[in-house]
């Protein structure tokens, strides 16, 4: 590249005559003196409004004559600057699109610096793999935490790099034998499983204990519940009201009602026939019982489902 050229604009400087302002100033202070120390009442608010109306008509003036100047001033600048960034506009062009070529290049370079360390650091899992130490499945859940993104710069010398991942290495190596050496059998398998997401120790122990500690609980509530399912419970009786409905009341029947049927939950079943009462007891051998139940096709039917709850054959007799 050519050597930058030496350049510098030769500037006039503008001159304004504002010996005007001594003067200004003292007819400022001659139109504001009255109104030193005024105070405004209800009853002088129009006066006062009045007042106000022709200090802003000066101050309007004045602030006009002020712009006019700077803009008069300002005018050689502007016209300057226009043509400066015209100028420069090549420039700064040139300057974006070397620079995107540049930063395209550096990040290609350094992914393949991050290929080339990842596969260093595969390399160096694989060896614990063949020691027997972790699963092959379990190296993609290292590098998750692995990495260091400070290897992928240039200021990282390759051995340096090197060194770094050995000792990470050697860090997980002390960890899981730790691990085998210090925990219960039963447990290691998880504990490492838990060190293998996180690369930390402490936290996959302390991770371990806690879901070890959900799951005997879990065992503890289920283990309650099944006992409290299997204690005797008192006979509930659950009573069928077979009274004939309102509806029935009305239609005449060939046949008379013979009763109802009371139903417990330990399988004791009851036939009161107008105050006649059969009990087939509770044991666990079979008994045969025969009787005859007569009466509208709905009761029979709730029987029929009462029957079937109980777990109890029903033989045709025709």
């Amino acid at each position: 590249m050519n050597e930058i050229l030496e350049i510098s604009f030769d500037v006039t400087q503008g001159v304004i005559e504002y010996s005007q302002l001594d003067r200004l100033k003292l007819w400022i202070d001659s139109i504001v003196e009255p109104f030193k120390n005024a105070e405004v009442s209800i009853d002088t608010i129009p006066d006062a409004k009045k007042d106000l109306a022709s200090l802003r008509k000066v101050k309007s003036r004045l602030e006009d004559e002020r712009k006019r100047i700077k803009k008069e001033i300002s005018a050689p600048y502007e016209a300057f600057e226009a043509k400066y960034k015209e100028a420069m506009n090549s420039l700064l062009q040139h300057e974006t699109y070397i620079d995107t070529q540049v930063k395209s290049l550096e990040e290609q370079e350094k992914n393949k610096r991050k290929a080339e360390i990842k596969e260093m650091i595969i390399s160096r899992l694989n060896n614990l793999v063949t020691e027997g130490l972790i699963a092959y499945s379990s190296i993609n859940d290292i590098l998750k935490w692995f990495w260091n993104e400070a290897w992928a710069n240039k200021s990282y010398t390759q051995r340096k790099v090197s060194d770094e991942i050995n000792s990470a290495i050697e860090k997980i190596q002390r960890s899981i034998n730790s691990i085998n050496s210090a925990i219960a059998e039963a447990d290691r398998a998880s504990v490492i499983d838990e060190y293998i997401l996180s690369g930390d120790y402490a936290k996959a122990i302390q991770n371990n204990a806690e879901r070890k500690a959900r799951f005997l609980a879990q065992a503890e509530a289920r283990k309650k519940a099944e006992q409290r399912a299997e204690e005797p419970k008192e006979p509930v009786q659950q009573e069928l009201n077979l009274d004939t409905p309102k509806e029935e009341k009305e239609a005449p029947h060939s046949e008379q009602i013979v009763g109802w049927v009371n139903v417990h939950l330990k399988g004791i079943v009851t036939i009161l026939e107008r105050g006649k009462h059969t009990d087939f007891g509770t044991e666990n051998t079979n008994k045969k019982a025969r009787f005859e139940v007569v009466g509208p096709i709905w009761k029979l039917k709730i029987l029929n489902r009462m029957i079937n709850i109980l777990g109890l054959k029903i033989q045709n007799t025709k």
